[in-house]
């Protein structure tokens, strides 16, 4: 959710992948969507794009996830963010902030040709917007691979769904 200090009331396990063969995961959609797009890029930290311009570092990364968790038998159900909490609020907004400064540093980068503080920068500008959201959504859709919209926060909807044993587990990085 990006409200610190929440992991301190959740007990963390850490397991390998192929411990969870028949196991179905709830995954933090944004949480793995943000990962991608900030991974899968070019060496000048562009993401990649179709012909028709359009952003697919996502998709890549989704298709390989999935494609990794159903060879290994894991069944993935992915949990998209609806409106933000109110203690979300302030850290958007922080973020926000950051996002922009990163813009101003990636530029001087470029100019300069440093491509480490080109990665560097261009990770801190990613931006999920609707167009990546409708994009994964259709892309999971076509795979067969469910996906949920929550009310608020995905991180919730992943634990409600833990708790009523709906799903084996939650994969997150918040």
């Amino acid at each position: 959710m990006g409200v610190s200090g929440l992991g301190e009331l959740f007990e963390k396990q850490e397991l390998k992948l192929e411990e969870l063969n028949g196991k179905t995961l709830a995954i933090d959609a944004y949480n793995s969507i943000y990962q991608f797009l900030t991974t899968i890029r070019d060496y000048q930290g562009n993401l990649l794009q179709n012909s028709k311009g359009q952003v697919t570092s996502h998709l890549i990364g989704l298709f390989y996830r999935n494609s990794t968790l159903t060879k290994l038998g894991i069944k993935p159900v992915y949990v998209f963010d609806g409106r933000p909490s109110e203690l979300k609020k302030k850290t958007l907004q922080t973020r926000g902030l950051a996002k922009k400064q990163a813009e101003i540093k990636l530029q001087e980068a470029l100019k300069k040709g440093d491509f480490l503080e080109v990665k560097k920068q261009s990770d801190r500008t990613a931006i999920i917007d609707e167009d990546v959201i409708s994009s994964s959504k259709k892309l999971l859709e076509l795979s067969g691979i469910p996906f949920i919209q929550a009310l608020e926060e995905g991180e919730s909807q992943c634990a409600y769904l833990e708790k009523n044993k709906l799903v084996d587990g939650v994969r997150t990085q918040d």
